[in-house]
């Protein structure tokens, strides 16, 4: 979370906590765009942002309400080097429910044989499931890694194939 927070005015910077199916995350904002999204585990991280943060006002809160971030339909503020930006569009390219090798994203990101920055770039990436880099697997099938556990990892592209196998008629239950 530091590397959001970097030189920013924290007078700006607000959080939210949530409940999903894929797990509980916070949600970090900056100027009214989305900078940041972690899953809590065992971490100080809900802790760190109840002191040094802002806790995102109810009406501000309906602009990140849950069914928003799920169908990730959210401002996004993002910062990185160009080659991250790149890795980070790439991977939004990724359709729900589809997973992609390390080498097909680098592919993507216009880097074909940087497969390992690609990886880099992937860890690198502040705002998890809205940037889907659990959608990016290994080549051999196996999961990777995951910054938040390869157990998160396999909630998000579960939930993930249950809404993509299911039609717009038919909600996935958000609560």
């Amino acid at each position: 979370m530091q590397e959001i927070l970097r030189g920013k005015c924290l007078k700006e910077v607000s959080y939210a906590s949530y409940t999903a199916p894929f797990g509980d995350f916070l949600l970090i904002t900056y100027q009214k765009k989305v900078c940041g999204l972690y899953f809590i585990d065992d971490s100080d991280i809900l802790e760190i942002a109840r002191k040094d943060l802002n806790f995102i006002h109810a009406e501000e809160k309906q602009i990140y309400s849950l069914e928003a971030i799920v169908a990730r339909q959210v401002p996004l503020c993002l910062i990185g080097s160009a080659f991250d930006l790149n890795v980070w569009r790439a991977l939004l390219s990724i359709d729900r429910g589809q997973l992609i090798s390390y080498s097909e994203l680098a592919w993507r990101a216009g880097s074909p044989k940087a497969h390992r920055a690609v990886g880099s770039a992937i860890g690198r990436n502040p705002i998890s499931y809205l940037i889907p880099c659990h959608r990016v697997i290994r080549s051999d099938q196996t999961l990777g890694g995951y910054r938040f556990g390869l157990k998160q990892k396999q909630k998000l592209i579960d939930f993930e194939t249950l809404v993509a196998t299911h039609s717009d008629q038919e909600r996935v239950r958000l609560r």
